[in-house]
């Protein structure tokens, strides 16, 4: 669809024409009173030399909040140079106010606002049309929602449309699981997080190897663990504030997982100062990342603090581009980390490139004529390695869902489905896998995993290897509270590395 007005200037007072360069014509593409429907496009005029920074906020039954530092300063940002627009589809019908507060290379604010109202047939929450050049996005229904793989498959509703729970979209889904015996652990945990205080690094992540050297497998039990216990603490902290937020919409969550982001972007500084921080930093943090999702739209959340978080994010993901070797388990986390990172900072140029970095990735990594991994059957925990390698990537498919890539439908992704199937068998009956594995149960805390593939790949041989792994995992009586804290942990390890329904379901 495309807009249904001509693009017009908003009348500014006297008080308000400075600087005058950047802001005479205000917000372009909307007027007071205006209706609109459709792809809308907004931005206000001006160039690097007459605009340090303009901040968009939207009020309505949606909120949405973005800053932008480049020109085009457009309210959803832009691809090369070209607004994206914004797809009002996704937005419920009704009044809606727009405050644009554009700072001057001095740092002085001129604040415009307009009222107008989304008038839409029905509101959809469909993501918007795909960039150029992408995998096509998810089958939609008559509404445009792409319908959970496990409603269209006949199975429980484990899933949301959206790959990320947390997404703003999501929440009146999750509202429905706050009272689900997961659900209150989950809140339980993160009204204990609501009496802490931040405990944040101190400059950069350092921690020493975690094996021996020369000894693959072999943990080193004298590595000192500081570190890993504050990053270990904070991505807790985080996941269950946010968690609780989204579940349950009272603010107190997410000003507490605010004030401690806020506490972590001050005093840690984004990288990574040993080889074993990358590995270290990649699943907590893509946790954390994708977690604050549910914070992206909150009023409470101060425009200079957000974009000091937004920074520090920003940082973290463009120094893990080049930290690392190709083709492995780590790679697949570091991709996952960089993506979280692109998501939640509207860094769309970056995460077109961790989609197609992705695609190569599974190409070189997974062999087609057995769906195998030579990277990781070269170690001593060949089967657990397999399987920590594929957490990452159906986690990545999951966040580029939500971003309205369909990676599940291409080559890859079939690909991916194959090395799925190739070590489902072993993960029931490890009996059953012929190469080394050190571990005694290395597919421990992997239901999470097969669940949401068989759903997504609509495929039984998949569905019977979760069922399978269910089953197993339910014979502990405490396999439940197991899962929550595994979830909030990261998922790496127990659960799943991005925040989802199923420990709800």
């Amino acid at each position: 669809m495309h807009v249904t007005s001509t693009r017009q200037s908003l009348a500014v007072s006297p008080e308000a024409r400075a600087p005058e360069r950047a802001n005479r014509a205000g917000i372009r593409g909307l007027t007071d009173g205006q209706t609109v429907k459709g792809r809308v496009f907004v931005d206000v005029p001006g160039d690097r030399g007459s605009v340090k920074s303009v901040d968009f906020a939207l009020q309505g039954p949606k909120s949405f909040s973005h800053r932008e530092i480049h020109p085009p300063f457009a309210l959803f940002g832009d691809k090369n140079g070209k607004p994206n627009g914004w797809d009002t589809q996704g937005f419920p019908s009704g009044q809606y106010s727009l405050k644009v507060t554009v700072t001057d290379p001095s740092g002085k604010p001129t604040v415009h606002t307009v009222s107008f109202k989304v008038e839409n047939d029905g509101f959809s929450g469909a993501p918007a049309t795909p960039r150029p050049g992408t995998p096509p996005p998810p089958t939609t229904g008559a509404t445009g929602t792409p319908p959970p793989a496990s409603a269209s498959a006949g199975g429980k509703d484990l899933l949301v449309p959206y790959g990320n729970a947390l997404d703003p979209r999501n929440h009146a889904a999750l509202r429905a699981k706050a009272h689900t015996p997961a659900g209150k652990q989950v809140i339980a945990m993160a009204d204990r997080y609501l009496k802490s205080s931040p405990d944040p690094i101190r400059g950069i992540f350092k921690p020493e190897p975690r094996y021996l050297p020369g000894q693959d497998g072999v943990v080193n039990p004298n590595r000192d663990m500081t570190q890993t216990h504050q990053l270990n603490r904070f991505t807790e902290q985080m996941n269950s504030l946010t968690h609780a937020y989204a579940m349950t919409g009272d603010s107190k969550y997410a000003d507490k997982a605010i004030s401690i982001m806020d506490a972590w972007a001050k005093t840690t500084t984004p990288g990574f100062g040993s080889s074993q921080a990358g590995i270290s930093s990649y699943h907590p943090l893509a946790s954390v990342f994708t977690s604050m999702k549910a914070l992206k739209d909150y009023p409470g959340w101060k425009p200079e603090s957000k974009a000091q978080v937004m920074d520090w994010v920003s940082k973290y993901g463009e120094r893990a581009i080049f930290n690392g070797d190709k083709y492995n388990n780590r790679h697949d986390w570091r991709m996952l980390f960089i993506a979280s990172a692109a998501s939640l900072t509207g860094n769309k140029s970056l995460l077109n490139k961790q989609v197609a970095e992705w695609r190569d990735a599974v190409s070189h990594s997974i062999r087609a004529s057995d769906g195998l991994q030579p990277a990781e059957l070269k170690r001593t925990q060949s089967l657990h390695y397999h399987l920590y390698a594929l957490k990452p990537l159906v986690a990545f498919a999951e966040l580029a869902r939500s971003e309205g890539y369909d990676l599940y439908n291409t080559r890859e992704g079939q690909l991916l489905r194959k090395g799925l199937e190739a070590v489902g068998p072993a993960t029931l009956d490890q009996g059953k896998w012929p190469y080394k594995e050190m571990k005694r149960n290395a597919s421990h805390g992997m239901e999470a995993v097969y669940q949401l593939a068989a759903e997504r790949f609509h495929s039984s041989e998949l569905r019977t290897v979760a069922s399978g792994l269910l089953s197993k995992a339910e014979k502990n009586s405490g396999w439940l509270g197991e899962r929550v804290r595994g979830q909030m942990k990261d998922g790496s390890a127990v659960g799943f590395p991005l925040p989802n329904l199923m420990l709800f379901g």
